[in-house]
This record gives structure tokens, sequence and C-alpha cells, in this order.
């Protein structure tokens, strides 16, 4: 599965280690890579399911921008 690059500014949470984009080698799908464990454990997850739930939203919330709104983020991208 070949990288395609490390997302500047997006970190994982907890140690603050980098999140890289990477395709898939079977799909070809876009892979979110975050590592953690101090670097030595990451999860692979689809990018474009990330995509698609954060356009339906959460179904206690539902549209996103009027979840980032009510928590301060009033142009309705999380504060970036």
């Amino acid at each position: 599965m070949p990288r395609i690059c490390v997302m500047e500014s997006v970190r994982e949470l907890g140690e603050g280690f980098p999140v890289e984009l990477w395709r898939d080698d079977d799909s070809g799908r876009l892979v979110v890579r975050p590592y953690n464990e101090r670097h030595n454990g990451s999860v692979d997850i689809d990018f474009m399911d990330i995509i698609s739930w954060c356009q339906r939203g959460p179904p206690e919330i539902g549209d996103l921008n009027g979840a980032f709104q009510q928590y301060g983020f009033s142009d309705g991208n999380a504060g970036h």
C-alpha cells in the first residue's frame, strides 16, 4: 500500500503522532492511517467512509455544520 502523503496539521489526539494518507492496493481506496502507541501501532480508516459519514452527520446531531456552530465553530469547519 503506497503512502501518498503525511497530512500536515492532522495529528493523532493522544500522543500527537502524524497521520498519513495511503492508497489501498486491493481496492484503490484512500486510507487514513493515524499512528499511536509510541509509533508502534496504527489503524487504517477508509477516507471515503469518513467523508460520507460527515456528509450525513451523526443520527443524534444530523447536520455537522449545526453541530460545529453549537460547539463554537461558527464557520462550520471545526475551527480550522
